[in-house]
């Protein structure tokens, strides 16, 4: 092989390109994981570009139905320069079918400091051309709209249900198409989400 426009490479030993790409393995509906086992790569997967803080699971309370969540520490995640990390799902396979389909997760959020510029961002994204593009914004919020609680503490753990907030998408509109769905942050460094 060679590259057009390059010279001829004469190190047959040391001249290998490399590509890496994840596959996406169709999963119907319903999809639902407490991330008790943690972010299976069966079912998840996690893009870092800076290779730096990104999402992992992490033992929390107030879900009487899970003792883990998906997590972004963006407190100490430095430097602050809006870095953002992806959480991508399976390809989700929404047959035709009449009912309303909705996209359902719980959040806990709170931000720590009064400055605009320390504010972290959720938001959630739909590829329906299997990942190449993430371009259907179904979902974005960001400091205090983020907020799911006015307790305001560095490192914020959720403890109470009180600290949690039940949020959903309509995604009726993807009905009888495959879709990948990427949760994603923007660090602010204003506090940790899950």
């Amino acid at each position: 092989a060679s590259i057009p426009g390059q010279s001829s490479e004469y190190d047959l030993y040391n001249n290998h390109w490399n590509y890496t790409f994840n596959r996406r393995e169709p999963q119907n509906l319903p999809f639902v994981d407490g991330f008790e086992d943690g972010l299976n790569q069966q079912d998840w997967f996690v893009k870092n570009d800076d290779g730096s803080v990104t999402w992992d699971t992490i033992t929390t309370q107030g879900l009487n139905w899970s003792n883990k969540s998906a997590t972004v520490q963006c407190y100490t995640y430095t430097p602050r320069e809006g870095q953002k990390d992806g959480l991508i799902s399976n390809q989700l396979v929404i047959t035709n079918t009449t009912d309303p389909v909705w996209l359902v997760f719980d959040v806990a959020y709170q931000k720590w400091s009064n400055s605009a510029g320390s504010s972290d961002t959720l938001t959630i994204l739909v590829s329906t051309d299997c990942g190449t593009n993430f371009e259907n914004d179904v979902y974005r919020k960001g400091g205090q709209e983020l907020q799911s609680t006015d307790i305001r503490v560095p490192n914020f753990m959720p403890e109470l249900e009180t600290d949690w907030r039940r949020d959903s998408v309509d995604l009726t509109q993807y009905t009888g198409e495959d879709i990948l769905i990427q949760f994603e942050t923007k660090n602010g460094k204003g506090n940790d989400l899950y």
